[in-house]
Order: C-alpha cells, then structure tokens, then sequence
C-alpha cells in the first residue's frame, strides 16, 4: 500500500468494516492469497486514520486490524495500478496544499468543515512572525506561552471572520458531490 498523491480513483464511503473497501486475491506471505478489507476510522478527538484487515487464510478469521497514523483528514482511493494507496491532510499543511487537497478529492461534511479550520489557521499562521534569539542576563524577557498562544488564538478568530463574511476566498470544492 502506498502512502502518498498516487490516488487516481478516490473510495467513498468506506468508514467501517461493513463498509469497507474490499480486495480479494490479496497476497497473504509468500503464496497464499486472501481478501483484505480497508475503510477510514474517525475519532472525534483524534481524526481520521486509514485501517485494514485480512483474513487468516488458514482458518478462515479476520487478522487483527492494522490501523495507521491519525491524520486530520484522510482519503481511501486505488492507484493507476489498482493498488490501494491513502491521503492524508494534516495540521501544518499551507493554505496552498490544503486548497489543493479539497480541490482533488470528494470530502464528506465533517472532513469539510475540518478542511476549513484548517484552512483558517494556515492563513492565521501568515500574520504571525516568529523570532528565535539568544538571551542574556538583563535583557527584558520575551514573549510567555500563554501570550503566544493567544496570538494564534486571535489570528484563527479573525481569519474565520474574513471566511465567514467572503472577505477571503472559501475551500475550493472538490470533484463531486459530498456523499
């Protein structure tokens, strides 16, 4: 499986095992084959995740499931070569990549809206500049924590207003029609 851009076909709808991608005559070791199935997990306090599992060939079972790394968005999808091959957008990504993730791929209400927060805070992050310098005794002392991450705070809330209100361009839209 491959993880990358290779996606020339993307899989909708498949978030769970009973809707999952399915490939049959998967490789299993060295010469068995077998059926793999493949859909994308969401948590609510995690993400998304790509997730698969086969069957045991020898007794008939589905094999312990194989989850990946939580991303914020994640897309399913087969390569030029049939293979199957996710995407993933994840949180510092720039304006540019994200538009261009939402602009390929047919995304579902949540990872939508997940899109555009994203999308808000990479255009928060252009009015921020950040400084790294060596201190020295006496010198008056920088910027604490919390005031850093109010500034971020406040540059993704001004930011959502200018979304909100068409002051700047919203996602693109992708392919098709969200399922």
């Amino acid at each position: 499986m491959v993880n990358g851009t290779g996606i020339v076909k993307q899989i909708v709808g498949a978030d769970s095992p009973e809707t999952a991608y399915v490939v049959k005559d998967y490789p299993y070791g060295f010469r068995l084959r077998t059926t793999l199935r493949s859909w994308i997990e969401h948590n609510p306090r995690y993400g998304e995740r790509a997730v698969t599992q086969t069957i045991n060939p020898k007794n008939g079972k589905w094999n312990k499931i194989k989850a990946g790394t939580y991303n914020s968005i994640e897309v399913l999808g087969v390569d030029e070569h049939g293979h199957l091959c996710f995407d993933a957008l994840g949180p510092y990504r720039s304006e540019e990549e994200i538009n261009a993730f939402a602009a390929k791929y047919q995304l579902n209400e949540r990872q939508r809206k997940t899109a555009e927060m994203l999308l808000v805070v990479a255009r928060g992050n252009k009015h921020i500049t950040i400084t790294v310098r060596t201190v020295q005794p006496g010198d008056p002392p920088g910027q604490t924590e919390a005031e850093g991450k109010e500034i971020l705070r406040r540059a993704a809330i001004y930011e959502l207003s200018q979304l909100k209100t068409g002051e700047t361009a919203p996602l693109p839209a992708g392919p098709g029609p969200a399922p």
